[in-house]
């Protein structure tokens, strides 16, 4: 079959796009890259475990960093740096202006399946009517093989505890992420064979409403579905209180925390002490405590821990009718503080893929020229101590999504869930 190119903006128009300046002086660079080697050193909780020497690591750099001919390419140098920590909470981004004026990606979705690369979702309206929709595979970006292309341009540049977590936002949240100056060609194929090629220009905006942080309906046989897409929003406990009685109604519950990315740990402790029949534990933390004096005198760095609060359900009515948990590799930092309490309630099983493996409270430092980073500075664990930062939380019953799931638009993590519940 004759293969199609589709164009959304002439080539033309992308070059007109600005570029970032580059302003930064090379001792400025070396400042930067030497404060986040220094706070890395006296801040970040896995310093004792990394896999590679900081000091040799930064020396390294400092040459590298000096022959970055853009600020672009320095700035990148920093997260590819930063990323050698492989944390999660550890991260070095870009200045504010870059990701207003210089930086973006088209509105699409995208996901690794089974192996296999594919648009789960379009946002923009443009973008729809030119033909992309969701199933489509991609096989190639930039006329380079989406594997490889990933996999040199993305990889490196990702801060993750969990191989999961790195191929998640490897695939889902960085692949089609660069400057808007670029040009950006895709190859796809959907699932009867036939192939396009599309030409995107990646300052596009999304005409879709975000999810709400709660989405509550009723399933069959009177079970609750809450999706909670969020632990941050700063009108939480307000929006949860509203739709608490109508969850109170229903015989079963079904929380989803599949696209939870996290946010305040006390937001979903919040949501548990309104399901928990007695008080239930959090978890187990510790921090470095680096006091020079005692350095001084040859003693060994020590640490700061606490044991796992316990926390008591609500004085009023709870939900004690039975309940379920769902998870991807998409449960991130709170809300896997959420699955880690709700475990050791033992309320219930959690179904579904492991969760990305990474909490914490990072540290985070503003540069003179508005560009910044973060660095954890807390290490979770469950309350008798067993790790699973690095590792992902796992469900009781796993299930992994598969292309025929995908391809046929079946949720085979909530049809499990609901027939642990009504059966």
């Amino acid at each position: 079959m004759k293969k199609k190119m589709l164009y959304i903006f002439f080539l033309f128009s992308i070059l007109l796009v600005a570029q970032p300046n580059s302003t930064l002086t090379e001792n400025q660079k070396i400042y930067t890259l030497s404060k986040v080697w220094s706070d890395v050193k006296q801040n970040f909780v896995y310093y004792n475990k990394l896999k590679i020497n900081w000091d040799s690591t930064y020396i390294a750099t400092i040459e590298q960093a000096k022959k970055t001919k853009t600020d672009y390419q320095f700035y990148k140098l920093m997260r590819r740096f930063v990323a050698l920590l492989k944390d999660g909470h550890s991260n070095f981004y870009f200045p504010k202006q870059y990701y207003k004026k210089y930086l973006g990606s088209p509105e699409i979705e995208t996901k690794l399946i089974e192996n296999k690369v594919f648009i789960t979702y379009v946002k923009n309206d443009s973008l729809v009517k030119i033909g992309l929709k969701k199933g489509l595979e991609i096989l190639s970006i930039n006329n380079i093989p989406v594997k490889e292309y990933a996999n040199k341009n993305i990889n490196p540049f990702i801060s993750a505890s969990t191989k999961q977590d790195l191929l998640n936002r490897q695939y889902r949240f960085h692949l089609l992420f660069g400057l808007i100056s670029d040009t950006l060609s895709i190859k796809t194929q959907d699932f009867y064979g036939h192939k396009n090629s599309y030409k995107l220009a990646r300052k596009l905006r999304s005409s879709k409403r975000k999810k709400s942080t709660f989405v509550f309906k009723e399933v069959n046989k009177n079970v609750g579905l809450l999706e909670i897409n969020n632990f941050y929003d700063k009108d939480f406990e307000k929006k949860f209180d509203s739709i608490f009685s109508l969850i109170l109604k229903t015989n079963a519950l079904i929380i989803d925390l599949r696209n939870n990315g996290g946010g305040n740990s006390g937001n979903a402790y919040y949501v548990l002490k309104h399901i928990s029949k007695r008080a239930f534990l959090t978890s187990f933390w510790r921090t470095r405590k680096y006091m020079p004096a005692f350095i001084s005198w040859g003693y060994k760095e020590d640490w700061y821990a606490e044991e796992a609060e316990k926390i008591k359900p609500i004085k009023g009515k709870k939900f004690k009718k039975p309940t379920v948990v769902l998870t991807s590799i998409n449960t991130f930092s709170a809300a896997e503080d959420f699955c880690i309490a709700y475990k050791q309630m033992k309320r219930g099983k959690i179904i579904g893929s492991k969760t990305a493996g990474s909490t914490g409270n990072p540290m985070f430092f503003k540069l003179p020229d508005s560009s910044a980073y973060r660095i954890c500075t807390k290490e979770d664990r469950f309350a008798d101590g067993r790790v699973f930062v690095g590792k992902g939380i796992l469900p009781t019953i796993q299930i992994n999504e598969t292309i025929d799931n995908f391809k046929n638009n079946i949720d085979a993590v909530l049809n499990r869930a609901l027939l642990d519940l009504t059966y």
